[in-house]
């Protein structure tokens, strides 16, 4: 009895011993456990997963085609994460990648120069299309803005033909505001009937157009039945379409009553598609 009693007594008393050692034992695994990340460790985290979404938004705008978003998204990580893998690997073409963002700017840009129009016709025969480009301005000048215009026609065809603006343009003006779709010339009335604006005697002339910087090329010109309408044709509109799809520039001397007047269109962003009925999707 004596000696059951000593076992138990000793037994309890071990107990504080055995919880003391296995809250040691506890605080030690606790102390092999993972580390909390540090602030720094938080923002380089943050930083990475920054670049890596940057760098696939470049790689998806550059499958697109669309370099100028492309070199926006490239400045970022270049500027913003220099050091990360998306940077490096960015970086040996990306010289590349701004020249086509700078000329697909440049393209838009010409591009927008042209207005176009579709304009169904009264009788239902069809749609008149029409595509115009303004001449460059010429500084100093109050003469007649002049516009090159291109028409497809469903009884007519194509033509293209050059018509003066009614007013001239200000001095100080540097661009023009949207016109109209180009109308049938009217003649006008009083003074202005007596004298036509071009040197174009009948039945027609020839005028000089240049493209870029080759030779002159003399395409026919006349001036439809109602004269000293602002409308001057010019014929082979093959030719001269062809011509402008490969070039920048085109100018046109321009014989009028006071001598030769020169001409400047940027031409380079001409598109023949709008100038057609839109292809039905399949």
């Amino acid at each position: 009895m004596n000696r059951a009693r000593l076992v138990v007594t000793l037994s309890v008393a071990r107990v504080p011993a055995v919880m003391l050692a296995v809250s040691l034992a506890l605080v030690l695994l606790a102390g092999c456990g993972p580390r909390a990340p540090t602030a720094a460790e938080l923002a380089q985290r943050q930083q990475a997963r920054e670049a890596r979404e940057l760098g696939a938004q470049y790689d998806a705008a550059l499958t697109r085609e669309d370099f100028a978003l492309a070199q926006i998204l490239g400045k970022l990580v270049l500027a913003q994460h220099p050091a990360s893998p998306e940077a490096q690997r960015i970086r040996p073409d990306f010289a590349d990648v701004e020249k086509r963002a700078e000329a697909q700017r440049d393209h838009k840009r010409q591009a927008d120069l042209w207005t176009y129009h579709a304009v169904p016709m009264a009788d239902a025969k069809g749609t008149v299309y029409t595509g115009f480009l303004w001449a460059q301005a010429e500084p100093g000048s109050r003469l007649p803005a002049v516009r090159l215009v291109l028409r497809n026609h469903p009884e007519w065809g194509l033509s293209a033909y050059l018509l003066l603006d009614a007013a001239p343009r200000p001095a100080a003006a540097s661009a023009l505001p949207p016109a109209p779709a180009p109308e049938a010339p009217v003649p006008p009335a009083g003074d202005a009937a007596t004298a036509s604006p071009y040197r174009c005697p009948d039945p027609a002339c020839h005028i000089e157009l240049r493209f870029d910087d080759g030779a002159a090329q003399t395409f026919t010109a006349y001036e439809p039945d109602e004269r000293r309408t602002g409308a001057l044709f010019i014929e082979e509109y093959d030719a001269l379409t062809a011509a402008m799809e490969a070039a920048q520039w085109m100018r046109i001397d321009l014989p009028t009553p006071a001598g030769t007047r020169e001409l400047r269109f940027e031409v380079a962003g001409f598109d023949p598609g709008r100038l057609v009925a839109p292809r039905a999707a399949r």
